[in-house]
């Protein structure tokens, strides 16, 4: 009887473990501290580093393989706007550009793009730089925000929009040359931001960050 006992305790043991073992996220996987700020000169080649592997492999921006270092540049910071990017332990991990989607009468809807360093994908770093430029975009007075060419393919990205709260609202047909697949569609997502609260933000859209 004390046999069978220890034999179904054990047993109920081994249950409870490997339950429980499916709920831990490995440590790697969550940084103890993610800092975002603003983009300074000296990121140039962390940023051009992370660039040139999201180019490489082809499946989710644009630009292709023989893209320059001075074009990224260009494309980046080119059309203005506001840099950030999140680091962890003094390691760049991202970035993200938020600007205008277009001048003039479209001015008050705003655009962004992010890149996610290879080593850093899994840790919520895209979440935490999206989270962040809705705040910035919202503090700048911004009443939505337009992506205008998210592949459709690359589902952790259209995931995370969807997740925080953007909707796809187009789709441009076999408009991206995907590296390893045939031609696949994109998506134009869109977020509207709520102006409740702007009344009391002492920011405008040429405010400089502090």
């Amino acid at each position: 009887m004390d046999q069978c006992l220890s034999d179904i305790f054990c047993i109920f043991s081994k249950i409870i473990i490997a339950a429980s073992s499916k709920d831990v996220i490995p440590m790697k996987q969550v940084p103890t501290m993610i800092e975002i700020r603003q983009q300074h000169s000296e990121d140039w080649d962390s940023l051009w580093l992370i660039f040139q592997d999201i180019i490489k492999e082809g499946t989710s921006y644009a630009y292709d393989a023989i893209t320059t270092r001075e074009q990224f540049v260009e494309s980046w910071m080119g059309r203005g706007g506001e840099q950030w990017v999140a680091c962890n332990d003094g390691q760049l991990l991202g970035a993200y550009t938020l600007r205008e989607n277009q001048p003039g009468r479209g001015s008050h809807i705003a655009t962004a793009s992010y890149i996610v360093a290879a080593s850093a994908r899994g840790q919520r770093v895209g979440t935490q730089l999206g989270e962040h430029s809705i705040q910035r975009a919202t503090e700048l007075r911004y009443t939505g925000i337009q992506f205008n060419f998210v592949v459709s393919t690359n589902t952790a990205a259209v995931k995370l929009w969807l997740r925080l709260g953007f909707a796809i609202v187009g789709t441009l047909p076999s408009a991206f040359r995907h590296s390893r697949l045939e031609n696949v569609d994109c998506y134009v997502m869109f977020k509207k931001l709520e102006p409740a609260g702007y009344e009391n933000l002492n920011c405008n859209k040429n405010a400089i960050p502090k």
